[in-house]
């Protein structure tokens, strides 16, 4: 498609009777006096829309350097959203549009302060700066714009607290104030009583919530997402009939959920995860016939599951998880098992829960996602509790007492992108009905009880996403697949296991993370690890690999964790790691590694914890340890190195707890300041 690039507008002059311009989606990027075209050959218009037309900032300081140039005193409509490249501060004339009733300059890289003359503009009904660069603190006189009806000014730089002044916006219905840097929420607030929607998330809002925010009658819409609110909700929230989505998650909230919540009974969606929030499920939730969505994960919340919650049929996401909720889930499945509708998330992981996971589990056939990790629930999963899961995407089951017992052949009815079975005993044989998971992205089954050889089928299955691979704690031996190259795998796990042969040839594309410890494997480093460039942990500890460090590793910038300990390894070590390397722990004891410390090893600005006890390494400490200040750890105990303990590791490594030199050759005293 061939896009027309004019250079001017000069083609509109015939048009002087015009009242409605709309060029939203042109490409006016040549048009460097666009503002003066239009404005000197349509002194009726009334409406001007240029949104997304990629506008330039010249075009407004072209030929309009003076305020009484421009003839645009008809005009009620002007929309220049998402022209990201006028990258300017707002011009003065602007605020002598004093007819304007909409204004849209949201995604244009505005900058700078919000001018007080804004408060000319007292017959807007729609303003909008959204996502630009605005700073410094909103102006008192926006509250002169005593009609305004919509107000948006998310995604900006803004401080302060909301103007007093504000509360003169008696019209305003719709109120955007997120992400930007506000810090108080004022009593004032409650005047706002036509407002319906009100969104302040990621702001830097303290202290207790106002409890004249209990007079915004009509409100619909709060989300008061993370910010720094700290306190009980006050009882004046039970005031909000209107209210349907409530939205305050990750805030500092303490106490009770209120009880005049059970005057809410349009709530459809309440989101409270990550606060402070105490005691139990209260008997009213009961009460909220309209009920969707119930997030109150990562809370101090207590008690047992109320059988109640069964009977709220309109739930489709319930998350509970992180509390300290005991009991068992026998009456909750048994509840929603019975609802037409269906719940399409289960997060109860976390807990205390216990007792067994009933089998009319499988009923929900609309669930999603279910996670029910972490608790101390016990007993047998036999094929009926997964029976009519035919939706299920994601499951956890992790960390339990819970065992498996499904047939051999079983096909299971859902098509999983993640599962965790971590600690679930599934074996005695890797499961043959993972192969049936054709979106797999995500697998756990670590410490599962399973023995014997990976089938050759499983380096096949064909990821979604980049893959997740634990198989860490069980009995697996023989060569991991070679097949398994075709994965493009970002953490990969198989340590303690059994495994023999040469390391696995792994996808390094994607490689972020590599446990293959405690295991047989055997040879050298396999050098297509020098293309892992974006590798944050290599972990080979307790295997029988030999060979010297290649030089690659010096290379990998993100590696954060190097141990090779506990291997047949040999020779001296290389000389050229970068002292702005990442690498915060290496461990390398107990191999056969010789020569001097080098110098760029031991100097790496960002090194936590050093590791090369049982080596043979000689010769005098290097200086350039002095560099290591973050250093916590450093065992370089049971090798040949002499000379005597040098005075600066008392005075420089002021950071450093553990200190292991013995079984070496030092000499001398030991210093005061050691």
């Amino acid at each position: 498609m061939i896009i027309y690039k004019p250079n001017d507008l000069h083609w509109l002059s015939g048009m002087t009777s015009l009242h409605h311009l709309d060029l939203s989606g042109g490409n006016l990027s040549k048009v460097h006096g666009w503002l003066h075209d239009i404005n000197s050959v349509l002194p009726s218009l009334r409406v001007l829309k240029l949104s997304n037309a990629e506008l330039q900032g010249g075009g407004i300081y072209a030929t309009t350097d003076l305020p009484h140039y421009l003839n645009f005193t008809s005009l009620r409509v002007l929309d220049l959203s998402h022209n990201y490249g006028l990258n300017i501060t707002l011009p003065q004339w602007l605020f002598n549009l004093t007819s304007l009733v909409y204004l849209d300059l949201s995604s244009c890289a505005l900058y700078g302060k919000l001018p007080v003359t804004v408060g000319n503009l007292s017959r807007l009904r729609v303003f909008s700066l959204s996502g630009n660069s605005f700073n410094g603190v909103i102006p008192e006189s926006l509250g002169n714009l005593g009609i305004l009806e919509k107000l948006d000014l998310s995604l900006n730089k803004f401080i302060g607290s909301i103007p007093e002044s504000l509360s003169n916006l008696t019209s305003l219905v719709y109120f955007d104030l997120s992400n930007n840097k506000i810090g108080k929420l004022p009593e004032s607030i409650g005047r706002l009583q036509k407002l319906v929607e009100f969104y302040l998330s990621n702001n830097q809002i303290q202290g207790l919530m106002p409890a004249s925010i209990g007079d915004l009658r009509n409100l619909q819409y709060l989300d008061l997402y993370w910010n720094m609110i700290s306190g009980p909700i006050p009882e004046s929230f039970g005031n909000l009939v209107h209210l349907q989505d409530l939205d305050l998650p990750q805030n500092a909230i303490s106490g009770k959920l209120p009880e005049s919540f059970g005057n809410l009974s349009q709530l459809q969606h309440l989101n409270m995860q990550g606060n402070g929030i105490t005691g139990g499920l209260p008997e009213y939730v009961r009460k909220l016939p309209s009920l969707l969505g119930l997030d109150l994960s990562n809370n101090n919340i207590n008690g047992t599951l109320p059988k109640f919650m069964g009977t709220l049929c309109k739930l489709q996401v319930l998350d509970l998880t992180s509390n300290m909720i005991s009991g068992g889930i026998d009456g909750l499945v048994d509840g929603l098992s019975k609802c037409r509708d269906g719940l399409s998330t289960l997060n109860l992981g976390n807990n205390m829960l216990n007792g067994t996971i009933p089998e009319n589990i499988g009923r929900l056939s609309k669930l999603n996602q279910l996670n029910l990790s972490s608790n101390s629930l016990m007993g047998v999963l036999t094929e009926s509790h997964f029976s009519n899961l035919i939706n299920l995407r994601y499951l956890d089951l992790s960390y339990n007492s819970l065992q498996l017992n499904v047939s051999e052949n079983w096909k299971p009815p859902f098509d999983c992108w993640l599962i965790r079975m971590c600690s679930v005993k599934v074996g005695p044989v890797f499961p043959t009905w993972i192969k049936t998971q054709t979106y797999l992205s995500h697998l756990c089954l670590s410490d599962a009880g399973i023995s014997g050889k990976l089938p050759a089928w499983f380096g096949y299955l064909i990821p979604f996403y980049s893959y997740f691979l634990n198989l860490s704690n069980n009995n697996l031996e023989g060569r991991p697949p070679t097949s398994m190259k075709n994965y493009t795998i970002s953490i990969i796990d198989l340590s303690s296991n059994r495994f023999e042969g040469p390391l696995p040839e792994l996808d390094p594309v994607s490689l972020r993370v590599i446990y293959l410890n405690n295991n047989s494997f055997s040879g050298s480093i396999p050098s297509y690890f020098a293309n892992a460039t974006f590798i944050q942990i290599f972990s080979v500890s307790n295997n029988h690999i030999n060979g010297s460090i290649p030089l690659f590793f010096c290379n990998l910038t993100t590696l954060e964790l190097l141990d090779i300990s506990n291997n047949d390894m040999y020779g001296g070590l290389p000389n050229c790691w970068n002292s702005t390397s990442a690498l915060k722990i290496i461990n390398l004891s107990d191999n056969n590694f010789i020569g001097k410390i080098p110098n760029g090893l031991v100097s790496l600005t960002n090194l936590r914890s050093l590791h090369l006890r049982n080596n043979d390494f000689s010769g005098d400490l290097p200086l350039s340890l002095k560099m290591a200040k973050k250093l916590v750890t450093l065992d370089i105990s049971e090798n040949k190195l002499s000379g005597s303990i040098p005075i600066w590791i008392g005075e420089d490594l002021s950071s450093l707890i553990v200190l292991c030199l013995r079984s070496n050759l030092f000499h001398g005293i030991i210093l005061e300041q050691l």
